[in-house]
């Protein structure tokens, strides 16, 4: 059973790359087609509802949902995806996945050659810049902690033609979500159509914390090689356990975690035989 909330991470971009054969599609519209797809199936059903508590009892779980009563299951896959937490920027949630974004191999072509800002943290600053130089030479570093800036990496952009802004940012402006520029704090004005905008994160659901799944230093639910979470019978898939957030990671992980659990079941009850 899928058990569904129709809230995707991905909701605010109109489209999405890097999953061959659904290049530049509405993620929405790749996740209709597979939920048909797999519907066909007759073992297979689906309920629009959110899934509120999960439980450990006798032989699997026990799961409560908002509107749809008690299930329970030998197995459950946690897909449940991440939140990113917005900062309170006027704009910022509108142009989100549209002309701010967050990974240049999601939708850096698309900008390619355009004046664009990257807004990350120093520590991410150069990994990030050296990508998107790749992409446009029209490059402005956004930097809130420019004074922690080694000489050495302050010359590597200025050797690049980067200017680096100090300063903080105010607001975002734009038409329709497509960014014309930027206002900082100190009133200056940054002209760009794109911005790369490191952000923070958290769990989209409590359910992997109410049954005791471990986490990692990053906030993702910590799986192995086969998706298998630190609780037996418990897996997960897609961004929730993966930094690199991308349809083609989060589908191949789902593979992964469905042969796992069909393994699993399939040789638990071969050997009760």
């Amino acid at each position: 059973m899928i058990v569904d909330a129709g809230k995707p991470c991905n909701r605010y971009t109109p489209h999405s790359h890097n999953f061959i054969g659904f290049d530049g599609e509405l993620p929405g519209d790749v996740a209709k087609k597979a939920r048909k797809q797999v519907l066909a199936y007759p073992s297979v059903q689906s309920l629009s509802d959110e899934v509120l508590k999960a439980k450990t009892i006798k032989g699997g779980f026990e799961i409560q949902l908002a509107n749809s009563g008690n299930y329970t299951a030998k197995r459950i896959i946690l897909a449940t995806g991440l939140i990113d937490e917005f900062p309170a920027v006027p704009g910022f949630e509108e142009c989100w996945g549209k002309s701010v974004i967050h990974c240049p191999y999601c939708h850096g072509y698309e900008f390619r050659d355009q004046p664009t800002i990257i807004m990350v943290g120093k520590d991410h600053a150069l990994h990030i810049a050296a990508l998107v130089h790749n992409l446009t030479k029209n490059l402005v570093l956004l930097s809130r902690d420019y004074d922690s800036y080694e000489p050495n990496e302050l010359a590597s952009f200025e050797q690049k033609d980067i200017r680096i802004y100090p300063g903080t940012l105010k607001a975002i402006i734009h038409e329709d979500g497509m960014m014309k520029g930027v206002i900082l704090e100190n009133g200056n004005q940054i002209l760009a159509n794109a911005m790369y905008a490191g952000i923070p994160f958290k769990q989209q659901s409590t359910l992997a914390e109410q049954l005791g799944c471990s986490m990692n230093e990053k906030g993702l639910i910590s799986v192995n090689a086969m998706q298998a979470t630190s609780v037996e019978g418990v897996f997960a898939c897609g961004d929730n356990t993966n930094h690199v957030r991308s349809l083609a990671q989060a589908v191949a992980s789902g593979g992964m975690a469905g042969a796992a659990v069909n393994a699993d079941l399939a040789i638990q009850e071969f050997i009760q035989v």
